[in-house]
This record gives C-alpha cells, structure tokens and sequence, in this order.
C-alpha cells in the first residue's frame, strides 16, 4: 500500500511517497502518489482505503543531518 515510508521511521534525506492503493494525505493536505517529502521534522502520512480503512504513519525526517549530507 505504501512504500518507502515506515511507521515511526527516521529519515535523513528527502522521500518519495508512494501509495500503490488509497488516497494520500500529509499532515492534512491530499497528496498524490510519488509526491516527495524534504522539510524536516516531523510529518503524519494518513492512507484512506475503501471503506473508510484508514492506515497511519508517523515519520520524521532529521533536517540537520540533511542539511549536513547536502553540504559534503
């Protein structure tokens, strides 16, 4: 259903977000597949299946060490 995002993962660099059934929503705003995350921080990606099936994930993505890995 969604890949390249684990529930409580940490992240240090931009992700792809893809949502292979359901409709995507991060941090309250739709999204469509392949959308790509890069702001730091915290972030709340919420799938809707059929049926009202909702599958949440909590994620986070580490700005410093980023912005670290941007600069070498």
């Amino acid at each position: 259903m969604v890949q390249n995002i684990e529930d409580k993962g940490n992240y240090t660099q931009k992700i792809s977000v893809n949502i292979s059934k359901g409709i995507g929503y991060l941090n309250g705003k739709r999204i469509q597949n392949g959308y790509v995350v890069s702001d730091g921080g915290e972030h709340v990606l919420t799938v809707i299946l059929p049926f009202g099936i909702k599958h949440v994930y909590r994620f986070k993505i580490n700005a410093s060490l980023l912005e670290t890995l941007l600069s070498a």
